[in-house]
């Protein structure tokens, strides 16, 4: 339908490519503002933020490293992304194979709720996660973030699962449940590694 269009009006296409390439430069111009100032010293940093840089000064990296403890930071984002992620996969893949692929009479309206979640906007969900977290006493702990993490972004992997898993034929595992295979099984010994695949 573009090539159509584009073949019919070329100005249609020239409007498509100055949208695309100014979008890729709102998007872009930030990344490389921000790499530039970071080889700033900080009085031409201070002088003026949108000069070029008049010679690389990597010590800003060095500082950031020891005296700002950013491995510290670093560790800390890694263990928690990998372990929220560890969690999301694990969950989303379990649910959306249940909510697809075995018949049980709440099925659809467990998926409604789960996706439910993709409605809600995170920034709405801060202060009252930050208040229980301080409750329970898990403020300043990275099992809270590892959690949040988990918790905000499970419907999203849910979903995903469960458009992937429609498209997984069901013969596969019907032939697998009369080979004697279980349901715990088929989920591991079929649908996981397909779904890696």
């Amino acid at each position: 339908m573009y090539k159509t269009v584009a073949k019919r009006l070329p100005g249609v296409r020239i409007i498509i490519v100055v949208c695309i390439v100014i979008f890729i430069i709102a998007e872009v111009s930030p990344v490389v503002w921000m790499l530039l100032s970071s080889i700033k010293s900080p009085d031409q940093f201070q002088r003026s933020m949108l000069e070029l840089p008049q010679k690389f000064y990597f010590k800003n990296y060095v500082d950031a490293w020891i005296r700002g403890n950013f491995q510290f930071y670093l560790r800390n984002s890694a263990v928690a992304t990998f372990s929220a992620l560890f969690v999301i996969l694990t969950l989303g893949s379990m649910i959306g194979f249940a909510v697809q692929k075995m018949k049980w009479k709440l099925s659809r309206l467990t998926l409604i709720i789960f996706l439910s979640g993709i409605m809600i906007p995170q920034m709405i969900l801060l202060l009252p996660q930050f208040l229980i977290f301080k409750r329970i006493g898990l403020y300043d702990n990275l099992l809270a973030l590892t959690v949040a993490y988990s918790v905000l972004q499970l419907p999203i992997s849910i979903y995903l699962f469960v458009n992937f898993f429609s498209y997984l034929p069901n013969e596969i595992m019907e032939s697998a449940v009369i080979d004697g295979c279980s349901i715990y099984g088929i989920f591991f010994r079929i649908v996981l590694p397909l779904s890696v695949n």
